[in-house]
């Protein structure tokens, strides 16, 4: 993900993963995955917190849905998810 930013990828580009949700951009394809350090790196590269889908939802929804069922398995750390949560206030 670094390196396609790096190159010029938009963080801010959609696409349709699910006909309910809608278009949604890299960073909130990569909460539902609980790739959080993923999320991190596109919000550094400028991808918008403030994304609503077509039901209105934001990540920090996607965030609190995820609260108890954090996952202890995957590319995602505690750490990431902690700092995640600091940098959406």
């Amino acid at each position: 993900m670094r390196v396609l930013l790096e190159f010029g990828a938009d963080p801010n580009s959609t696409a349709l993963f699910d006909d309910a949700t809608g278009q949604v951009p890299p960073l909130w394809r990569a909460a539902e995955l609980k790739l959080w350090g993923v999320c991190l790196v596109l919000l550094e590269k400028g991808a918008n917190s403030e994304f609503k889908t077509k039901q209105g939802r934001v990540i920090r929804d996607l965030l609190r849905d995820t609260e108890r069922e954090f996952p202890s398995e995957g590319y995602s750390t505690q750490g990431h998810y902690d700092r995640l949560k600091q940098v959406l206030r």
